[in-house]
């Protein structure tokens, strides 16, 4: 399978998405990562609370209209019990993601999705990406060493955004 970039773009996540999530966040390859369901749906579900001082951005992935993945979004400021140096808000933005659909792992479609979140998240302002994969998770790691980020230590990898 040839993979078009142009053909890869991102949606919001709405309530028809959540039984695709839920079904995605079963599969073994994607559980060992995630953990517990019931926390990602309760996350989910929660996510037009206006009220919330934690907003979330979750989208899924599509190609060619179909629904193939899931990304995330949020306020690295509003993890500072992790990211002890973000002391503002709108400068870094940590990034959650997965493939869903076995046949489109490994087709670079991770790098794709990172490359979308980050014009997102330039769009808005955000100076630096993160992401915490799990230290047994090489193959999210090479994915984000690949598309740009550096380690810290383990758990804690990051992307200074340039400005054009």
């Amino acid at each position: 399978m040839i993979i078009d970039e142009e053909e890869v773009f991102l949606k919001p996540l709405d309530d028809e998405d959540v039984n695709v999530f839920e079904v995605w966040l079963e599969k073994e390859y994607i559980n060992k990562w995630f953990g517990d369901k019931n926390e990602w749906l309760e996350e989910i579900h929660s996510r037009k609370d206006k009220n919330n001082p934690e907003p979330i951005e979750h989208f899924i992935l599509y190609h060619k209209g179909k629904k193939i993945g899931f990304c995330q979004y949020f306020d690295g400021y509003f993890a500072r019990n992790f990211y002890v140096d973000i002391i503002n808000k709108n400068y870094a933005y940590e990034v959650n993601f997965f493939i869903g659909e076995e046949e489109y792992l490994n087709k670079g479609l991770g790098k794709i999705m990172l490359k979308i979140l980050e014009e997102k998240i330039k769009g808005i302002g955000g100076r630096e990406l993160l992401s915490d994969p799990d230290p047994e998770n090489e193959l999210s790691q090479k994915l984000l060493l690949s598309s740009g980020f550096t380690k810290i230590k383990d758990g804690d990898y990051r992307k200074k955004l340039t400005r054009k």
